[in-house]
């Protein structure tokens, strides 16, 4: 093989929510990013996309080969806790055996390729309020196949692949502009957004308002991960956390007083994740230490923006 390129980034999963923001990060900063998705997926306009299956081995060679690929950001995968619960298996096929084919094809082609493997803050599983912030060393008890999924892939990359050169990046809840109405701040804005053009009555349907949770904006997000490309140690793992829960109730409330309308809020039981806990928030000390890395966008203006962009 050619020798690797070291601005050469591979990022799959690009038609997923985080990947074009990652895109536009690493573009910034003088990347060049071949991203990936699956020839079924519907990407956004204006970015390029190649076609890769992460369950084809073969195509994933070849695109390491093609490009001659020095990093990968690997995002693709099942991320949707409820699509989970009802395809446990094809959930664990996906994250776990679709990781393990890009872990051997790195293998095979070139050794000296770093990737960034994401998991889940979720893999840590419930935990008593005193047990907070969660960190890296903590125990790790996943209670949903989304999260088991994720452990699994990270034990697979620790006792099968010590021999590469890859890190474990555990971020907590993540939102922004264009995320999916099943995620709940996008769920609560395209319900004010509906309210506000008439197609949908004054009231907002909503499940558990008492829980407390960690959310960094996507555009942070992405920052982390560039930064531990570059500064990130071989084999280790970072959570991506804003260290400060915030309550789903209080997030609701914010994003109502950005609203002109008068809405009642209905709680609906269907929304209620099975084992749910009530505080789950990260330790990032360990990513600011190793790469500096402090958020830039305000809780405030990311509500703001989603909310903005739930209106169009």
């Amino acid at each position: 093989m050619p020798e690797a390129k070291k601005k050469n980034v591979l990022v799959t999963g690009g038609a997923g929510f985080v990947a074009p923001y990652l895109y536009d990060e690493l573009i910034k900063h003088d990347y060049h990013v071949i991203m990936t998705k699956l020839a079924s997926e519907q990407g956004l306009e204006n970015y390029p996309y190649q076609t890769l299956d992460i369950l084809n081995k073969e195509q994933i060679k070849e695109i390491l080969l093609k490009y001659q690929i020095a990093y990968i950001v690997h995002l693709a995968g099942i991320s949707s806790v409820k699509f989970s619960w009802e395809n446990p298996t094809l959930t664990q096929k996906i994250n776990v055996e679709g990781t393990r084919n890009i872990l051997e094809a790195i293998r095979q082609i070139n050794p000296q390729i770093r990737i960034i493997l994401v998991s889940s803050g979720e893999v840590y599983g419930p935990s008593l309020l005193t047990e907070m912030p969660l960190k890296e060393i903590h125990p790790l008890h996943p209670n949903n196949p989304y999260a088991i999924s994720k452990k699994v892939m990270e034990e697979m990359a620790k006792n099968e692949y010590q021999d590469l050169d890859y890190i474990i990046a555990r971020p907590f809840n993540h939102s922004g502009p264009r995320q999916a109405k099943n995620f709940v701040i996008m769920d609560f804005a395209s319900q004010i957004a509906q309210i506000e053009k008439g197609k949908q009555p004054p009231l907002i349907d909503v499940g558990n308002l008492d829980a407390y949770r960690d959310f960094l904006d996507v555009r942070d997000v992405v920052k982390a991960y560039r930064l531990l490309l570059e500064k990130g140690k071989r084999s280790e793992i970072y959570n991506i956390a804003s260290q400060s829960p915030q309550k789903i109730g209080d997030i609701l409330k914010e994003l109502l007083s950005l609203s002109k309308e008068q809405i009642e809020i209905k709680i609906n039981q269907d929304k209620f994740r099975p084992l749910e806990t009530k505080y789950y928030y990260g330790d990032c000390s360990k990513l600011i230490s190793a790469t500096g890395f402090q958020p830039s966008y305000a809780f405030k203006d990311t509500l703001n923006d989603i909310l903005s962009y739930a209106r169009k």
